[in-house]
């Protein structure tokens, strides 16, 4: 979203006995364009792009064999900076990171806080919103999706519901399930979908303003999963 451009954390090859390193690049729909090298990051680090405050925002992930909990900026400079303020506890990788135009904030969506694979058993509960003086836990609900882990979330914008789907859940099997949060209650609501798309592994759904649907695309276990489209209808 920086000046029509996407942004990707990209890790280096890594060298025996070193260190994971991560640069920082852009993409302007051609090429790819390096914008800051040894950048913060992490495998299944969170990032989203803050429309409130025209900045990039990175949470989490797993860096040095350990999961990190540091949040970082990315101005529309190009310039990375850490956060010190209060941060989400316990620190967690996997996260759903996503913008919440109603709330003006950035959500941060379940994760987990153990450092290897699987992470079945081992969701967090609880979200987080990031304001001006840091993260703050939005109130527990006993009804939250079942899939926590590795979940693709957007926002959709024609129903005003943040969307989680497919993600790995607590006390059980890899699922597909579909989940709607509202955004001033922050209540959390399974949306019961006759057709689903196979499981995958990292999913990403983005928002289709055009038509004002939620395209949903990842990696299959078996086959390739294509792209999906998530009609979403509010119920109020």
């Amino acid at each position: 979203r920086m000046r029509a451009r996407s942004i990707f954390i990209v890790e280096r090859p890594l060298s025996q006995g070193k260190a994971r390193r991560f640069d920082t690049y852009t993409f302007d729909g051609q090429r790819f364009e390096l914008l800051a090298a040894d950048s913060p990051g992490g495998i299944f680090s969170a990032m989203a792009y803050d429309e409130a405050n025209k900045r990039v925002v990175l949470y989490g992930g797993i860096s040095d064999n350990t999961v990190r909990g540091e949040t970082h900026f990315l101005s529309a400079q190009g310039v990375w900076s850490r956060f010190d303020g209060p941060a989400p506890t316990p620190p967690r990788s996997d996260a759903g990171l996503v913008y919440d135009p109603r709330r003006g904030q950035i959500v941060l969506l379940g994760g987990t806080s153990q450092r290897r694979l699987p992470h079945i058993n081992t969701s967090e509960p609880g979200d987080w919103i990031l304001g001006e003086g840091g993260w703050t836990e939005l109130p527990r609900s006993d009804i939250v999706p079942g899939g926590r882990v590795g979940a693709a979330v957007a926002y959709h914008h024609a129903a005003g519901r943040l969307i989680s789907a497919d993600g790995e859940g607590k006390g059980g099997p890899k699922r597909f399930e579909t989940w709607a949060m509202d955004s001033e209650t922050s209540a959390w609501a399974r949306v019961f979908v006759r057709d689903v798309p196979p499981r995958s592994r990292a999913p990403r759904m983005v928002y289709d303003h055009v038509d004002k649907t939620l395209l949903l695309t990842g990696e299959g276990y078996t086959t390739d999963l294509g792209v999906w489209r998530f009609a979403y209808l509010s119920p109020t």
